[in-house]
Order: C-alpha cells, then sequence, then structure tokens
C-alpha cells in the first residue's frame, strides 16, 4: 500500500488543473480578439493591402513559377482582412478560405469564453479534439476552396483577384 496523501493535496491538484484548463481557455480567447484587432487594424489604416494591389518587391512568384497555377492561399489574408471590416463581397473575391477562417474564429469565441465561465466537460473535449484536427481539417480545405476558385474562375467568369492580378503581371504564352 502506498503513503496515504496529506489532507488537502488532492484539492490543491484539482485547483490547479482548473487554473490550466483556464490560462488555456483564455490564451484562446485572447489569440481571437488579437487576430481580429490585427484585421480591423489591416483593414482601416494599411490602403495598400485592402487595395489588393502586388507589391513592388513582387517581382516572381515561385508557385505561379513553376506550375503555372496561383498558390491555393494566395488572397487569404486580404479576404481576411476585408471580412474583419465587413466587406464580404470583396472577400469572396480574394480568396474562400479567408471567410471560412474568419467565421470560424469568429463562431469559437464565444464557446470559448462560455467554457471560460462555465465548466462544460463535454464541450471541452469536443473542442479539444477538433483543435488536435485543425491542420487536416485545414489542409481539406484548402484544397476544396482552391478548386471551388479556379472552377469559378474558368467556367463562370468569377473574378479572383489573385489570378486576374498575376494574369495582367505574368502573361501567359
Amino acid at each position: 500500500m502506498g503513503k496515504p496523501l496529506p489532507s488537502g493535496s488532492s484539492s490543491k491538484v484539482g485547483l490547479l488543473t482548473f487554473l490550466n484548463a483556464r490560462r488555456n481557455i483564455l490564451r484562446r480567447i485572447l489569440f481571437r480578439l488579437g487576430i481580429f484587432t490585427a484585421g480591423l487594424f489591416c483593414f482601416f489604416f494599411n490602403d495598400h493591402l485592402a487595395s489588393g494591389a502586388l507589391p513592388l518587391w513582387l517581382n516572381k512568384i515561385p508557385f505561379w513559377g513553376h506550375n503555372g497555377f496561383v498558390c491555393p492561399l494566395c488572397g487569404g489574408i486580404r479576404s481576411f482582412v476585408w471580412c474583419c471590416g465587413l466587406d464580404f463581397y470583396m472577400a469572396l473575391h480574394a480568396n474562400i478560405l479567408g471567410i471560412i477562417v474568419y467565421f470560424w474564429l469568429l463562431l469559437t469565441l464565444p464557446v470559448y469564453i462560455y467554457l471560460f465561465f462555465h465548466n462544460s466537460t463535454g464541450l471541452q473535449e469536443f473542442m479539444c479534439r477538433l483543435e488536435k484536427q485543425k491542420s487536416t481539417i485545414l489542409i481539406i480545405l484548402m484544397a476544396v476552396c482552391f478548386m471551388v476558385h479556379l472552377l469559378l474562375h474558368h467556367y463562370f467568369h468569377f473574378e479572383w483577384l489573385p489570378l486576374t492580378q498575376l494574369n495582367s503581371s505574368f502573361p501567359v504564352n
């Protein structure tokens, strides 16, 4: 038989576990708020990014040069910034993935705020499982969004801003 635990030590371990869980949830809340703040800052104070113009230093895009396709993430940051400014029309023309990331962060923010103030183990376990799978989910979403954008652009004459800008910068022979 092992030594009995001193009185009060199990409650101390439980308190530390509780505080660590709260700190992790608070970190996720602050991350989301920081991302939205940065997006709003870029939307209102950075005309270069919000205008969609290619920077002057960008004279060759490796992904474009190697295979003739646009990078699947091309326009994603601009799309997110336009979503933060509630300009979803321009965000749709930049990249669908930016809109998905925007709404993912926006919808999970109240969930984490709820988890910070309430102890819901089922919801907390579900969010942990979802967080562990986020890289796989992101890769699948990136591939699907890329294919949707290419199909819309080539077959329905949907103006995808990154592809339009690249076609004017790098004419295909």
